[in-house]
């Protein structure tokens, strides 16, 4: 779907209930974020709004590979936001039982590779990192971009505020006991390991985690202060996916 036309769907769109809060990116957007689905975009967007001194113009949350190319192309600080594609696939089918696996795996290969060209002009985190150590990426953004966005200094006290209150809108199917949750997990990550497309997509993955580390090596010499957040497992079936606070975190 060409850019314009993207947008101009997603202007009506959200002209109609409910209305989305972030809007699309346009020449005076301050900030771009974006990442495939439960990516923990809900978790760092709110992150990032609440230390600002005021709201910040903010494009986020259309999932969507035209607003990061359009970011790009106007500018703007880009950061790409990205999970290891087996616990975003099964995350995304909690919160849309109807979407098969295969077609969500089909979106984040989508997503990632349109972008992929466009790289040298946003900044990638990965989910590790967004959950456990925003206030690194906010400051990696800075050193990139050379603008002076407030990290968000990431205390348990003030990631568990953001998660309680992104959890309002979190469908039954993340808040079932430990042990039903992890039936249900184990029969997806079965389901998705049948799927030829899984280690394409997870070669994807693997360039964006490469990209990031490069980031990473690129700033530090900028700005010292620029570290990683835990490096990615090289298990792509995280454990993570039997806890809530991975799923809560998604967004």
């Amino acid at each position: 779907m060409h850019p314009r036309v993207f947008f101009a769907l997603i202007r009506l769109r959200r002209k109609l209930p409910p209305a989305c809060d972030y809007p699309v990116v346009a020449e005076n957007t301050e900030f771009v974020l974006e990442g495939f689905w439960r990516s923990a975009n809900t978790f760092a967007a709110m992150a990032l709004d609440s230390v600002q001194p005021r709201r910040l113009r903010l494009a986020a949350h259309t999932h969507a590979a035209a607003t990061v190319i359009r970011g790009v192309q106007l500018g703007k600080p880009v950061l790409v936001l990205i999970r290891n594609p087996a616990d975003a696939v099964i995350s995304r089918r909690l919160l849309h039982p109807q979407i098969p696996l295969k077609d969500s795996l089909r979106d984040y290969l989508r997503f990632y590779r349109t972008i992929l060209p466009y790289r040298a002009g946003f900044v990638t985190a990965l989910f590790q990192e967004v959950t456990t150590d925003f206030g690194s990426v906010i400051r990696r953004v800075n050193a990139r971009f050379g603008t002076s966005f407030v990290p968000f200094e990431h205390t348990r006290a003030a990631a568990e505020n953001i998660r309680h209150i992104a959890d309002q809108a979190l469908p039954a199917a993340f808040h079932l006991p430990a042990d039903e949750r992890a039936d249900l997990n184990a029969r997806l990550l079965a389901e998705l390991g049948c799927e030829p497309l899984l280690r394409e997509v997870e070669r994807l993955y693997q360039e964006f985690v490469a990209t990031c580390q490069g980031d990473l090596t690129t700033l530090r010499r900028i700005d010292p202060n620029c570290q990683p957040g835990p490096p990615p497992g090289e298990r792509l079936f995280t454990q993570n996916l039997l806890t809530p606070s991975a799923h809560r975190a998604g967004g």
